[in-house]
């Protein structure tokens, strides 16, 4: 259980930092502390006109609070964590954005060249790839409540399906414009179809997800209702010679108790989506030729910052 608090805490403590970055603010964290710096203007797009720049520093564990006195808790039923949330669900449930170029990582190796071949680089361009990225919220229901956030993104060209990280990508976030749009080549895959296998994505990650907390719900169930079927019992017992007509009415109150176990303890999932974004990656695509002493070949490297593929 500590294993799966700490790994909350650190759902909250990366959701916490790609907020702020998604929105440029300024953040430093020693690993444990985060401090985060906004000026008037973001904080005018925060909280209002009439907010003012500030300054906040946010722990994730009451070990830290007490090591940090000036510092703000903030844990999964926080008030902060609520805040954030419903901020981002109202600012952000649907966006059309484009990632820089500056987002793309090195270019992959090609492959080494035999004795006697060399490689010449023809050309090199930056185009933009349509793509839908969708944020699935999990509410796990069971022994006890949590939620987890996954936002999975997919090629409407290809239809390449990835895990998105908005903590690594976020600094690289720009509004989508005519100069993206200029180059931003046809889809193949529609909106339905693309939703589609990125909600097969969302419940292909659920069913890999650890199912150890099923077990632990079950056997909360199983306990919880062994105890209720016992005091019942025994309160039967006492009343069906006594008062059968009351006896009556604790056989319904019984049914109505042991339901009401099974909707608190059963293990349940909900997933939704909570944000759709329409994204514009952007692909560095470059050709060269090979040559070797009597044949030539064209190999074209493409990356994107989240694939990198070479084709001859």
């Amino acid at each position: 259980m500590d294993s799966l608090k700490a790994a909350h805490d650190q759902e909250v403590a990366s959701f916490v930092c790609a907020f702020y970055r998604l929105y440029r603010a300024k953040i430093d964290t020693d690993g444990r502390v985060v401090r985060v710096s906004l000026d008037d203007a973001l904080a005018k797009e925060l909280d209002g006109q009439w907010a003012r720049g500030y300054e906040l520093e946010f722990v994730f564990r009451e070990q830290d609070l007490r090591e940090r006195e000036t510092a703000e808790l903030v844990t999964l039923g926080s008030y902060r964590f609520h805040y954030l949330v419903q901020l981002a669900l109202q600012k952000g449930l649907f966006c059309q954005i484009a990632l820089s170029p500056e987002s793309i990582p090195a270019q992959p190796r090609l492959p080494l060249a035999r004795p006697g071949e060399k490689y010449y680089r023809l050309h090199a361009r930056i185009t933009y790839r349509p793509s839908l990225a969708i944020t699935f919220t999990s509410a796990f229901s069971g022994e006890r409540r949590w939620e987890e956030s996954k936002t999975f993104i997919i090629d409407r060209i290809n239809g390449r399906v990835c895990e998105l990280v908005w903590e690594k990508i976020g600094g690289y976030v720009q509004d989508l414009l005519p100069e993206h749009t200029k180059h931003l080549k046809k889809p193949k895959l529609s909106l339905k179809k693309a939703y589609t296998r990125l909600e097969k994505a969302a419940l292909d990650w659920l069913l890999a997800h650890d199912q150890a907390w099923t077990m632990i719900a079950k056997q909360k169930l199983a306990t919880e209702e062994a105890e209720l079927n016992e005091y019942y019992r025994k309160k039967l017992q006492e009343e069906a010679a006594l008062n059968p007509e009351a006896a009556a009415q604790l056989r319904q109150i019984w049914q109505v108790r042991l339901k009401e176990q099974q909707e608190r303890f059963a293990p349940k999932v909900m997933v939704r989506p909570v944000q759709y974004a329409v994204v514009a990656v952007p692909e560095a695509e470059t050709v060269y030729l090979r040559t070797g002493r009597f044949t030539e070949t064209k190999i074209c490297t493409r990356i994107t910052p989240f694939y990198a593929e070479t084709t001859d």
